[in-house]
């Protein structure tokens, strides 16, 4: 898929959304809205998938904490998973993963319990400890 875009898919009893180019305040209007959309109808369990992504600002990163705290509240979660090598520096800066767990892959998400498990102990490299979290 080329350009900039926000895709969600279904998996696993959660949803996955893929983010493509550049996370920037355009973009983070469309994955507002796509979350938006998959709260309203019901769903808890998200995972944000960045493999595709190119860079990250702040207002960004400031959605995937607002519904971070949001589906926490609804008994839920919102994860992290495939930050390009790229934009592990923000992540480590920002100390992201210190509020939203971050993993290396959809397969350690939900091997970890997946979207909305409560395994939050990847660092912002995606890192799991080596005793299994």
């Amino acid at each position: 898929m080329g350009g900039e875009a926000v895709v969600v898919e279904p998996l696993q009893g959660a949803a996955v959304v893929k983010v493509f180019g550049r996370c920037d305040m355009r973009l983070g209007e469309d994955l507002d809205g796509a979350l938006r959309g998959l709260v309203e109808k019901g769903q808890r369990h998200v995972l944000v998938d960045l493999s595709e992504s190119t860079a990250i600002d702040s207002t960004f990163i400031g959605i995937l904490f607002g519904y971070t705290r949001r589906l926490i509240s609804q008994g839920g979660a919102l994860n992290i998973c495939h930050i390009p090598f790229a934009l592990r520096e923000t992540f480590e800066i920002l100390r992201v993963g210190d509020f939203i767990p971050i993993f290396p892959d959809r397969k350690e998400a939900l091997a970890s319990g997946g979207p909305g498990g409560d395994d939050g102990d990847a660092d912002s490299a995606g890192n799991r400890p080596s005793n299994g979290g």
